[in-house]
């Protein structure tokens, strides 16, 4: 009797195991294939946070991507290149040779990102799920980069053609400014107002200077 028990007992355990083991390996492997989308998602994120800041920097500084590449900041005869508040002045058209740039890069960048040890897993993206703009607002300005992306997961359903995949976006927005140009304008006014005695002088320049450019922002 006893030894009938003992066999009972073992066929039990033989079934649970069955059960059990495939359950618990698909939930670890799950959670380290979810964990290396996430830091898939991290990578991704770094680089759309680099480029932003990279474009931004060049929107406000042209110099910027010289002195990156180990060139010599521009000469007298392309100073307009290096105009004051030169972003808000010229636009978009201005501007679109750093958006495509950044673009591009950030393109190169994203699809350099390895799979992590897991196949299929690099980030995927498409050129047109990724955008990078100026925003001119005149009084401010933006940089934004925005990508939407997926990673595969080495998981196929039975009866799905493709495997599944985690889809991610990241958007960010850096102020475009040109601080040491604010800076100077700043010193500049000091020097006016120090300059304009008794106060009414410096209240009449400005009256004057409202006048004109009233007629352009109503």
């Amino acid at each position: 009797m006893f030894e009938k028990l003992k066999n009972e007992k073992g066929a039990v355990h033989i079934v649970e195991a069955t059960i059990v083991f495939p359950i618990t390996f698909l939930i670890i492997f799950m959670m380290i294939t979810a964990g290396n989308a996430y830091l898939q998602k991290c990578k991704v994120e770094s680089a759309v946070v680099q480029m932003a800041y990279y474009g931004a920097a060049q929107c406000a500084d042209p110099i910027v991507k010289r002195v990156a590449e180990g060139k010599e900041p521009p000469k007298a005869s392309n100073e307009h290149e290096v105009l004051p508040y030169r972003y808000l002045l010229r636009g978009k058209n201005e501007m679109s040779k750093i958006t495509s740039d950044v673009q591009t890069q950030l393109k190169k960048k994203i699809d350099a990102i390895g799979a992590s040890g897991f196949f299929g897993m690099q980030p995927k993206v498409k050129t047109g799920d990724l955008k990078v703009n100026f925003n001119n607002n005149f009084v401010y300005s933006t940089f934004s980069v925005e990508v939407k992306y997926k990673v595969m997961i080495p998981v196929k359903i039975f009866g799905m053609g493709d495997y599944l995949s985690m889809k991610f976006a990241s958007r960010i927005d850096v102020p475009v400014s040109d601080t040491p140009e604010f800076v100077r304008n700043i010193a500049m006014l000091e020097d006016w107002i120090e300059s304009c005695e008794p106060a009414e002088d410096f209240l009449g320049k400005v009256d004057n200077i409202l006048d004109k450019v009233a007629p352009f922002i109503n």
